[in-house]
């Protein structure tokens, strides 16, 4: 009989132990994860007579709403992989394949298309175009080595001087560049030789622009001079030049004579 009762007193102080260890872990849970529904103490003890001890700590430790055991939630939220987030690169820096460039098919003009442009140029500008069309065949190798000036000059000389019906044909357009294209390179070559006299800082450099042909001056009387003569006249040309020199041939021209007349009289004087 005194077994007996020792013995249920064994039992009855493993099932308070039990018990008490229920309820310690489910306090301390609490503690630890607020917010959470466990299933409540009472259900617990009422099990644990029935269960082993690994039975009661998996009741213990049930997370309801999820099905989840709070062991599971707890202990393997730091361990658990982690998928990295795309970094700012992979979201903004992504190559992008260009787009494929398509050709445009320029139309070619016909030669009647292209005379028409000359025909109907009106502006220095619009000439310029048309006559360097491809389709015209022109001999532009004249026109190519003039200046800007010059070729606006022979532009505006095609435009002017373009009859009321147009240019027949390529031909009278050609003749008509080539006329224009002489007449401007004649007016380059004096610009050239006006500005080189202008430019002269002695006697000597001017008497050298002087005799240049596309000055056009008349030098028969000059010619008859001696060199100390003509190198006089060249000084005294340079000395009459003006300020902001001489605007043309004909002026050059003008200087030129009087400084002859004034060496011959010279001259006479001596003798």
């Amino acid at each position: 009989m005194a077994n007996k009762k020792t013995t249920n007193s064994k039992s009855k102080s493993k099932e308070v132990a039990k018990i008490l260890t229920a309820t310690l872990a489910a306090s301390t849970i609490v503690a630890v994860l607020p917010g959470e529904t466990f299933s409540s103490i009472a259900a617990l003890t009422s099990n644990s007579a029935n269960s082993n001890d690994a039975t009661v700590e998996q009741e213990v430790y049930r997370d309801e709403p999820s099905g989840q055991s709070v062991g599971e939630t707890v202990y393997s939220e730091g361990d658990a992989p982690t998928t990295p987030e795309p970094t700012v690169t992979d979201q903004v820096y992504v190559p992008v394949a260009p787009k494929p460039v398509v050709p445009v098919a320029v139309p070619k003009m016909t030669l009647a298309q292209s005379l028409a442009q000359v025909q109907q140029a009106a502006t220095v500008e619009d000439m310029k175009a048309a006559i360097v069309l491809a389709e015209l065949g022109l001999n532009l190798s004249g026109y190519q080595v003039l200046d800007e000036v010059d070729q606006n000059t022979v532009a505006s000389k095609l435009v002017g001087n373009k009859p009321a019906s147009g240019y027949a044909d390529v031909r009278s357009l050609q003749k008509a560049l080539g006329k224009a294209v002489f007449d401007a390179q004649h007016a380059a070559g004096l610009r050239q030789a006006v500005q080189a006299v202008n430019q002269s800082t002695s006697p000597d450099e001017l008497k050298n622009a002087l005799e240049r042909p596309y000055l056009g001056l008349i030098l028969v009387v000059y010619q008859d001079l001696s060199s100390e003569g003509k190198q006089a006249v060249a000084g005294q040309v340079l000395t009459s030049r003006p300020s902001g020199g001489y605007t043309d041939s004909a002026a050059i021209q003008e200087a030129l004579n009087t400084a002859v007349k004034n060496q011959l009289s010279q001259q006479n004087d001596v003798k």
